[in-house]
């Protein structure tokens, strides 16, 4: 995914409505401003253009925080696949401009963000997995075709036989 598709993708899930449920008050606006500053420092870069780059301790110190916030709602909350593709663009986009400034505590969080969200996914894919087993035991539990009786029924008499040969050895 392009790093314009990306910014608009965070840009557009912090417009929409589910957003708020995650993300409030001043989080939002840090992260909103990490974004555009974020954005900003990458379109400059790639532009080449002679423009230098106002990368403050402060710009850090905010990205470091919005990840975290997120850090603490996929720990926190229950998710939804909106939130956690909005997490993921983030780390990606603070990944990208983490290249340029080399922060050590922004790659610290970065990797900590990736594996509780790789963690999250996993867990989420478990739970499903599991729900679909449970149902399907629970089918099968009540599952007695007539060929299962016929099968015993024949199993049965194959022992009988069994047994009235051993009588007839010993005799």
């Amino acid at each position: 995914m392009g790093y314009g598709k990306t910014v608009n993708n965070l840009k557009r899930y912090l417009n929409c409505d589910e957003s708020y449920q995650y993300i409030q008050g001043r989080g939002r606006e840090i992260i909103l401003n990490s974004v555009n500053k974020m954005a900003k420092d990458i379109g400059i870069v790639q532009e080449g253009t002679d423009e230098s780059l106002q990368i403050q301790g402060k710009d850090v110190k905010n990205i470091v925080r919005s990840i975290s916030l997120l850090n603490e709602k996929l720990i926190l909350e229950q998710s939804s696949k909106g939130f956690n593709k909005f997490n993921h663009d983030f780390v990606l986009l603070s990944s990208n401009w983490n290249q340029v400034v080399e922060s050590k505590d922004l790659s610290k969080k970065i990797n900590v963000n990736q594996k509780l969200l790789e963690y999250h996914t996993s867990m989420v894919e478990t739970c499903r997995v599991l729900k679909h087993l449970l149902k399907e035991i629970k089918g099968m539990q009540s599952f007695s075709p007539p060929s299962f009786d016929l099968s015993r029924h024949y199993l049965k008499s194959i022992q009988e036989r069994f047994e009235k040969s051993e009588d007839k050895q010993k005799a």
